[in-house]
């Protein structure tokens, strides 16, 4: 299973897309929680286009990992039965059952927002006809699942461990809420910029924060060498897509202002096909990365003058850094330990020095 990473950083209002059609996820994101008197504001989440595509890639991936030792000792089904009490792909593959017997793809959402009434979360599954009975027979079974459901005069709950969640079925989508509030669907607030929901429309699932709310400050605070980038974000992204060939392709998408300055000195990521046609048969990762000139060639000299990178630092070496145009690539192998990394140069001088 090969895995590439691409981070992309780009900044909407210098990015604009060249169409304003609709975003596939314009449908599926209306209904998400929508704004009442509360002031609900939607500030993270999780989308999955189709969980049974999801739950096809978590099998893949528990193959390729149980190949080692480290891999197996942590991602068996059994490990995972007795460290957990469950293992999360059957909980899936169960849940995907639940909502949809026929094989219909299966969308799920994952939100987390604020409001005057504190902090709430809402999973929202696409389920077909006869939920409710399906559920029943599910909570009759044999063997159970890790947690429990019941009916009350108030709806459905749900629990699992200490935790209590409220639980309805309407329009299609079941609904499982934690919190004060019990939001209803109907969502009209757009999440992203239209640059960003363009970059988005290939992607399988994709992890968000909005900026502006309480998480968005935390990361903020938790880094704050990237204040700059992050103090003024509209978004920020995680996104992810499983080709046809088991390949798993993730990009970090980074929506800022700051970012129009930066914009026009970052080169297109097209490292990888180069790379590739050196290193590609026997790697199994590979990280693409463009940065302004401004910023790589500073960070890398500091990293060559740190005495642990044990790199004999010539004067040819050390003029290289202000010559490279901002594109570098870290290409990883099977071996835990083995790696290479290349940067990209306006011509042949500079990378042979």
């Amino acid at each position: 299973m090969r895995t590439s990473i691409f981070l992309v950083a780009i900044g909407c209002s210098w990015l604009a897309a060249t169409a304003q059609a609709a975003s596939p996820d314009d449908e599926l994101l209306k209904v998400l929680p929508r704004a009442d008197d509360a002031g609900l504001q939607i500030e993270a989440g999780l989308v999955v286009r189709d969980l049974r595509v999801y739950l096809d890639a978590m099998k893949r991936q528990r193959l390729l990992l149980a190949q080692s030792p480290a891999g197996k000792a942590y991602y068996d089904q059994g490990v995972q039965r007795e460290q957990f009490g469950f293992d999360f792909i059957t909980e899936v593959e169960r849940l995907a059952k639940l909502a949809a017997p026929s094989g219909a793809p299966v969308p799920l959402l994952l939100v987390g927002y604020s409001s005057s009434q504190g902090p709430g979360a809402q999973l929202l599954l696409k389920a077909e006809p006869g939920f409710d009975e399906r559920l029943a027979a599910t909570m009759a079974g044999d063997p159970l699942p890790p947690w429990s459901a019941r009916t009350t005069a108030e709806g459905l709950s749900f629990s699992m461990g200490e935790q209590v969640a409220r639980g309805a079925v309407s329009d299609g989508w079941l609904r499982i809420t934690l919190g004060t509030l019990t939001p209803t669907g109907g969502n009209v607030q757009a999440l992203f910029e239209p640059a960003l929901a363009a970059k988005m429309q290939t992607s399988e699932a994709y992890l968000f924060v909005r900026g502006g709310g309480e998480i968005s400050k935390f990361l903020t605070n938790l880094w704050p060498e990237a204040q700059p980038f992050l103090a003024g974000a509209r978004a920020l992204v995680i996104d992810w897509r499983h080709d046809a060939d088991k390949t798993l392709a993730a990009r970090l998408l980074l929506d800022a202002p700051l970012l129009q300055q930066v914009g026009p000195m970052v080169r297109p990521a097209t490292l990888q096909s180069s790379i590739e046609s050196l290193w590609g048969a026997d790697a199994t990762g590979f990280l693409s990365l463009s940065l302004p000139p401004a910023l790589l060639g500073p960070g890398l000299q500091a990293m060559l003058a740190n005495p642990e990178a044990q790199v004999v630092v010539t004067p040819a070496l050390r003029e290289v850094p202000g010559k490279l145009t901002g594109l570098l690539g870290l290409m990883s192998f099977w071996a835990p330990a083995d790696w290479a990394v290349a940067f990209e140069a306006p011509d042949a001088k500079p990378a042979t020095e």
